[in-house]
């Protein structure tokens, strides 16, 4: 439970924010992080009270300090006893910048920050004899709180993310089917998504490996191809496309399966960088999308 405060004439007003009360969510248009954020008000004095107008909140990354998502929540709470316990959803829509910009510059958890803005219509109350009550207007009064926290690496991985409806490089559609590879398309298709995976789970050197195995069928096919040895029934494709267009797959196969081996590195026990990595699933998904498109 994450906690902050401020105060409205000396007198403190309590912020909580349950890690459990997070969620993503889609409405196939939008991405949003929800966030149920609870508050506990008390009367500045017996005198002295008040009503909150509208609770404002920025969310923003720390290190770098960025500004993801704003939202405004008109709530007209009033009281009359000592304490109030109440809260609410805080919906921040996130575009696809802002959820490039978090797993960009994300170490493993996510550090966020909450700048709230609190309004309040400060009212004086003046009791009677009688049990009458009279509450006069004082004007409004605006208090500022930030509210640290960090979502888990897989929190924010298996579920959040995920629930966002945000998949992390495909930056482009390639087609998850094809008429003519059919089975040999399928367990390419499903290295490429396991080396999506691995990316967003900043495991590089699996991400990487697995990029390597999207086109070991490819690579062997295009072998016998080129020492006129029959290839599989899946990929006679290939035997049909023009010289051309077949060097530059090959080459382009052979300089990506270099590039992301092991040996790259010269021998040393070097990790692959976000930037090698993302790199390699890029290139495999530009030869994807042209190899997916020939007929």
């Amino acid at each position: 439970m994450e906690k902050s405060s401020f105060n409205f004439l000396s007198k403190v007003q309590d912020i909580k924010l349950d890690q459990t009360l997070i969620n993503g969510s889609t409405d196939g248009l939008r991405s949003f992080l929800n966030i149920f954020i609870a508050f506990t008000f008390r009367k500045p004095s017996s005198e002295t009270t008040f009503e909150i107008v509208s609770v404002s909140a920025k969310l923003k990354f720390q290190n770098p300090n960025l500004l993801l998502s704003e939202t405004n929540v008109l709530t007209g709470y009033s009281f009359n006893r000592n304490e109030l316990d109440i809260g609410d959803w805080f919906n921040f829509i996130l575009d696809e910048k802002a959820i490039y910009s978090i797993e960009k510059y994300r170490k493993d958890d996510v550090p966020f920050v909450i700048e709230l803005t609190v309004v309040a219509l400060m009212k004086t109350e003046v009791n009677f004899q009688n049990g009458v009550t009279i509450k006069n207007s004082e004007g409004a009064l605006k208090e500022t709180a930030r509210l640290h926290f960090s979502i888990v690496k897989s929190n924010w991985v298996e579920k959040i993310l995920s629930n966002l409806g945000y998949q992390n490089l495909k930056l482009i559609e390639i087609p998850l089917n094809h008429k003519t590879l059919v089975e040999a398309y399928d367990d390419i298709i499903f290295e490429f998504n396991k080396a999506e995976e691995y990316f967003n789970q900043k495991d590089y050197n699996k991400c990487v490996a697995h990029c390597r195995h999207t086109l070991d069928a490819l690579t062997r096919n295009l072998k016998k191809i080129k020492t006129q040895v029959s290839s599989e029934t899946s990929f006679k494709w290939l035997e049909n496309i023009d010289t051309a267009t077949l060097t530059w797959i090959d080459e382009l196969n052979k300089s990506n399966t270099a590039l992301s081996s092991k040996t790259h590195h010269s021998g040393q026990k070097k990790d692959f960088s976000r930037q090698e990595a993302e790199s390699i699933y890029l290139v495999i998904l530009g030869l994807l999308n042209f190899i997916a498109h020939i007929k």
